[in-house]
């Protein structure tokens, strides 16, 4: 657990700095620019490292073991705001999901963008 090793001001400055860095990055699919909101939870999901849902992006930094993990989980959940900025837009999403689990599209994506990010926005943040 990362709250054993950081304060979680420290945990939330992560995340609100991931969260930035995809915000420049990629921006927003939405004509009015808005981005998701979001939420970061000590308490509640149990065995979730974050999720994304009707544009708000959900982070819980006492399930994730690893800074490399809970940057991951942004740069993941962002990516699902993207595939799915509209509001209605993820009933494609569960219908795929409840057929393929995490290898459906949406999550095939995510899971590459995380690959691909992580690191870059670990040595931007100074985190290695």
């Amino acid at each position: 657990m990362l709250t054993q090793h950081y304060t979680k001001q420290e945990l939330r400055q992560i995340v609100d700095q991931t969260f930035e860095w995809c915000v420049n990055k990629f921006g927003s699919p939405l004509k009015s620019g808005e981005t998701p909101k979001l939420r970061i939870r000590f308490t509640g999901s149990k065995n979730l490292c974050g999720f994304y849902r009707k544009r708000e992006l959900f982070v819980f930094p006492n399930n994730v073991t690893s800074l490399y993990d809970l940057v991951a989980t942004v740069v993941h959940e962002y990516t699902h705001f993207l595939q799915m900025p509209k509001l209605n837009d993820m009933s494609k999403y569960y219908r795929l999901y409840e057929v393929d689990g995490y290898y459906n599209e949406f999550e095939i994506e995510a899971f590459n963008a995380e690959k691909k990010y992580t690191k870059k926005v670990m040595k931007h943040l100074k985190l290695i």
